[in-house]
């Protein structure tokens, strides 16, 4: 599973990669960090990250604008921000979860743990779902050699 981290603020990535691998490390193998919005778009563009920890409010721009500028995606989105009245435009971007500056280490492993319960849920129905068309087509392709 990868993870990428958008914080203008180096000492919160760091502190956020830092528990991500203190607790984590075992479901996460890969986790970026990125510094604004045009950074965090070529790195989507680069990977296929499950995650997301994005802080907000990034100088002039915010972390909203990715959106608008990358291909619809199955990654989950915790924003991690010190601004509490981004919450309902957060909801409009299918915020996973929504964890407020300074971060409280139970609630933000609490989040990471729901999101990669849910990540790992949606890849096994994602796999299951995949054999199970392949299936289907492999029996409708066997049925027409036949006649």
């Amino acid at each position: 599973m990868k993870a990428l981290i958008l914080d203008d603020n180096t000492k919160i990535s760091s502190m956020i990669q830092s528990l991500l691998e203190k607790y984590f490390s075992k479901s996460i193998r890969q986790i970026d960090t990125v510094a604004s919005v045009k950074q965090a778009v070529e790195a989507i563009q680069r990977e296929e990250y499950q995650l997301f920890l994005f802080d907000i409010h990034l100088g002039k721009e915010t972390s909203f604008e990715i959106f608008t500028q990358i291909e619809k995606t199955n990654a989950k989105v915790i924003f991690i921000t010190g601004h509490e009245k981004y919450a309902i435009e957060a909801i409009k971007h299918k915020a996973f979860d929504y964890i407020l500056k300074p971060i409280n280490i139970a609630e933000f492993k609490a989040a990471i743990e729901k999101a990669l319960e849910t990540i790992q849920k949606e890849q096994k129905t994602g796999s299951a779902n995949e054999f199970r068309i392949k299936q289907e087509n492999s029996l409708i392709f066997a049925g027409f050699r036949q006649h």
